[in-house]
């Protein structure tokens, strides 16, 4: 199959090469101080770096910082982590990594790192083939897969029934549940399910349509971190131009919102569909972090996670991804895990491998399903994936601006967007159902083990032409996911094995498995996420010989330049082919046609560090 001519007109910042691969647009820098240094301290020592590294800081008292200079900020309120800004500023990805690694040099500071931008659509279509004439859009949409079967069309809720999530089941449960403890019938028990979770939802932000508004969102709680202020209202910048039809999503956040929350039964008039919410009962904290769901932030993504822990979030719903991670933000994963709160993300869309940051082992990875019980083609898949979910023909709150007033509507739609937020909805309803039970687990990250040991054991159903390989277990299933006992807490705190449930983690690579001291796990884990692998001894072999390096000094040489080369890896399809020696896409044991160019050729080919060429090119 030929592949798909790469964009090379590139929106929002992002430059593409010579070659039509697209390099994302430089934001930041984050910067970590030395654990235990004082606040006023570690600042100085980021100023002084910032100083030395980049020429310039802008002065302490300024605030706001004056243009031109380079501001020392606090990553987040109460964050011990900073950020180096600086508004307008260009660095091709190769010189902004040695920037960081020379930050990582002074006094005070133990890591640095850049952080980018990028347009996830056009990264995405590196990945897609095309056979034959055609349109690109009639190609692209048919990769996509977004055709709606009429079961669908006829059947708002179908997404909630045994051929989905199977919701509707789950809320008798949960209505015994609150009898019980109210002690009295209720006679709508959906409108309850959910009730006291608290879902986080980084997303494009909210509009006041009538399936979420009002009392449906925790809206005076909400964040906008693209503008930097409290409002997190969706000013509908998302409706750009796309090539995939599939992912022209203004108000993308609305709709993401309304599959989780949405009061059941209609609510906007005038319309032949309507949404009902998994979880109708919880309420929704919005927090606005990109303008569109196409446009990949990880800064502002890192940072919402950070907000959404701070603000008590029992699930972080996260319906977008893109091709790369940072430190900072499996750093923001792994402290709302520690604190109890369950982390889900979207496979991703259109590619034929699982996006950042449902890479991550501590995030749990959602592909798509559809009405006929099998997965959606669209969904990206691979075995980072944890569940399946209703990912195609989803119906969904839509909110488009049109002749400057704001248009209502009720639609099906497609995406693993919508999977995950069936998924967070499932996991609200857990944390309802089973409150009582779970108060061994609260504040600590066996809560979201434990969730993802119930969806892989007994939380799901498995059609018989399943592909579990490559899409998880099976299909979510919410009265299962409520019945299956809760383990008992062992003396070390760790639920024990019981009735076929056990606590598991997400699939990567661990460090130890790499043989990497202890000193060095936290460093590496993350680099370690972006790669896939058959074993780990295969992406040892791998690493080695890229970097030229032996067993013994591997988990080193992934401290030291590992970040960067799993940031070129996930941006380049080129990149990824050579180190894994196949194809993207390509099944298990298959292997390039022909014999490319060595690994670190293709490597060094890229807007790679000076640090990083001296490395590849050492004998």
């Amino acid at each position: 199959m030929a592949p798909l001519a790469i964009v090379t007109s590139v929106p929002c910042g992002a430059q593409p090469t010579a070659e039509g691969v697209v390099v994302p647009a430089f934001e930041s820098f984050y910067v970590e101080p030395q654990p235990g240094t004082a606040r006023s301290a570690a600042e100085g020592y980021v100023r002084r770096a910032a100083l030395k590294v980049l020429g310039e800081a802008c002065p302490a008292e300024a605030a706001p910082p004056p243009a031109g200079c380079w501001a020392v900020l606090p990553f987040t309120s109460g964050s011990a982590d900073f950020e180096i800004v600086r508004a307008g500023a260009t660095l091709e990805p190769g010189a902004a990594w040695e920037k960081a690694y020379e930050l990582r040099g002074q006094e005070g500071i133990v890591y640095a790192e850049p952080l980018f931008g990028a347009n996830v659509e056009h990264w995405a279509l590196q990945f897609v083939d095309r056979t034959g004439g055609g349109a690109p859009q009639e190609s692209l949409g048919a990769q996509l897969g977004c055709e709606h079967a009429a079961e669908a069309l006829q059947d708002s809720e179908w997404s909630l029934g045994p051929k989905g999530a199977n919701a509707r089941e789950a809320w008798q449960l949960l209505g015994r549940r609150w009898q019980e403890r109210e002690g009295r019938a209720i006679e709508e028990p959906a409108l309850l399910s959910g009730s006291g979770v608290l879902v986080g939802h980084p997303d494009t932000g909210y509009t006041k349509h009538p399936e979420l508004w009002p009392g449906r969102l925790a809206a005076g709680m909400g964040r906008d971190f693209v503008h930097d202020d409290a409002d997190a209202t969706d000013d509908l910048e998302g409706g750009i131009l796309s090539v995939i039809p599939g992912l022209r999503e203004p108000g993308h956040g609305t709709k993401t919102a309304s599959v989780i929350v949405s009061a059941p039964g209609r609510q906007l008039q005038g319309t032949e569909g309507f949404v009902t919410g998994i979880a109708p009962g919880a309420r929704l904290l919005p927090i606005r972090s990109y303008r569109g769901v196409v446009l990949f932030n990880m800064s502002s993504l890192a940072k919402a996670i950070n907000y959404a822990t701070e603000q008590g979030a029992d699930v972080i719903s996260i319906s977008l991804g893109g091709p790369f991670g940072s430190r900072a933000l499996h750093k923001a994963i792994r402290s709302a895990t520690d604190r109890g709160v369950i982390v889900l993300a979207a496979a991703g869309n259109v590619v034929p491998f699982v996006v950042h940051p449902a890479r991550y082992p501590e995030v749990i990875s959602v592909a798509g399903s559809n009405v006929g019980e099998s997965e959606w083609k669209g969904s990206a898949h691979g075995t980072r994936v944890d569940i399946g979910a209703p990912g195609q023909s989803v119906w969904r709150a839509g909110t488009e601006m049109r002749d400057g007033a704001l248009f209502f509507s009720n639609s099906p739609g497609c995406g693993t967007s919508f999977a995950v937020a069936t998924a967070a909805g499932v996991a609200a309803l857990w944390l309802d159902y089973r409150r009582e039970d779970l108060v061994p687990y609260s504040g600590t990250a066996w809560m979201a083990s434990l969730f993802r040991g119930i969806l892989r054991t007994r939380g799901h159903r498995k059609p018989s032409t399943w592909p579990v390989r490559d899409y998880g277990p099976g299909i979510i299933d919410a009265r299962k996911v409520l019945e299956t006992p809760i383990p008992a807490p062992s003396v070390s705190g760790r639920p024990t094995e019981s009735a076929g449930v056990v606590a598991l983690e997400g699939i990567a690579v661990r460090p130890a498995e790499l043989g990497c001291p202890p000193a060095l796990h936290e460093r590496v884990a993350g680099v370690l996420a972006g790669f896939d692998a058959e074993s780990p001894s295969e992406l040892r072999r791998r690493l080695v010989r890229l970097l030229r390096t032996t067993d013994e000094g591997l988990c080193q040489a992934l401290a030291d330049v590992g970040e960067e080369v799993a940031f070129h890896y996930a941006l380049s399809r080129r990149v990824r082919e050579a180190v894994d020696g196949r194809p993207v896409g390509g099944p298990s044991g298959s292997t390039l046609e022909t014999s490319g160019p060595a690994p670190r050729a293709v490597l060094g080919a890229q807007l790679v560090s000076p640090r990083l060429r001296e490395r590849l090119a050492s004998p």
